[in-house]
């Protein structure tokens, strides 16, 4: 069995504004650019963007690739600097700009400034509360990088990071990628366990507002955890927020899709509705004029092909 090619993976910048006399210049991440899968980036506000690369590396978990995971405080100097990693998102401060000095090559650290790293290291830390160094991961198809399992303090989350080092001799950081990760197996628990831990997990994700929204667990049609927290809407101000309720109404977006499809198929089942019926069968012009919805099908709805455009106005 052959290892699947390499992807090769940029990270575009965009500088947000120009820095002024004694202010820090911002700049924001862009999508990560696959050579095999590349989509077109337009800059935020179009001023200045540069482009890394960041090495070659594989997807950390593949179905053909099974892992083992060596558990415990990995030792030697490229754990070191894997360690050196995770503590720097861990202690969210400064302490950046010592990471870079000592654990990275010159040309990686000074590929992107200062401020990208800041930024990037503060958002993986609001996002999971720190993150444990759970050992080494390894692969039955061997990966050129260190990999290394993490798990984040505020859900349990597991991630992976990927960590390129010079050369053997060096150990000196010279790429670092980081992503989901499967979990070690796990050992089975009791209802009255998973229970515990759910309330816990949203607890912390509810008081570090990581996590805003409603829980429902239920087994055996009965509901055994139903939990709501954090605020209905993030855009209110704050002398005008509302908190979650267990009636709280979301906006469930591109969600309700499945549920609207499988809807509308009963009713083709019972004979209520057609595929091919056009729509202005059941809309009036409110909406759309008879002209353009008497060319629209319930089918090309369904599959995305009437060629409307987006829907929303000042109206709805």
């Amino acid at each position: 069995m052959q290892l699947p090619p390499a992807t090769r993976f940029q990270f575009k910048f965009f500088k947000r504004s120009s820095a002024k006399s004694g202010a820090k210049e911002i700049w924001e991440t862009g999508i990560a650019t696959y050579s095999d899968n590349r989509e077109a980036i337009a800059p935020p506000c179009g001023t200045r963007e540069f482009t890394i690369e960041g090495g070659d590396f594989r997807q950390a978990e593949q179905p053909h690739n099974p892992f083992r995971d060596n558990l415990g405080s990995p030792q030697g100097k490229k754990a070191s600097g894997c360690r050196a990693l995770v503590e720097t998102i861990n202690v969210n401060s400064p302490a950046t700009r010592a990471f870079m000095v000592t654990h990275l090559t010159p040309t990686f650290a000074k590929s992107v400034p200062m401020e990208v790293f800041e930024t990037a290291f503060a958002q993986r830390f609001a996002r999971t509360g720190g993150m444990d160094l759970r050992g080494l991961r390894s692969y039955v198809l061997p990966h050129t990088e260190t990999t290394t399992p993490l798990q984040d303090h505020v859900c349990g989350n597991w991630f992976a990071t990927f960590v390129a080092f010079k050369d053997a001799a060096d150990s000196r950081i010279s790429a670092i990628g980081m992503q989901a990760a499967q979990s070690p197996k796990l050992p089975t628990i009791t209802q009255e366990q998973l229970i515990a831990d759910t309330r816990a997990i949203l607890d912390r994700s509810c008081k570090t507002n990581i996590f805003s929204g409603t829980v429902l667990v239920s087994a055996e049609d009965k509901t055994i955890l139903e939990i709501a927290c954090g605020d209905a809407s993030k855009r209110c101000k704050v002398a005008n927020k509302v908190a979650n309720n267990i009636d709280t109404k979301f906006n469930l977006g591109s969600v309700k899709k499945m549920f609207i499809a499988v809807a509308v198929s009963q009713l083709v089942e019972k004979g209520k509705l057609s595929y091919t019926d056009t729509i202005d069968k059941y809309v009036d012009e409110t909406w759309l004029p008879k002209s353009i919805t008497s060319k629209i099908t319930v089918h090309q709805l369904l599959s995305h092909t009437s060629g409307l455009g987006n829907y929303f106005n000042d109206k709805f």
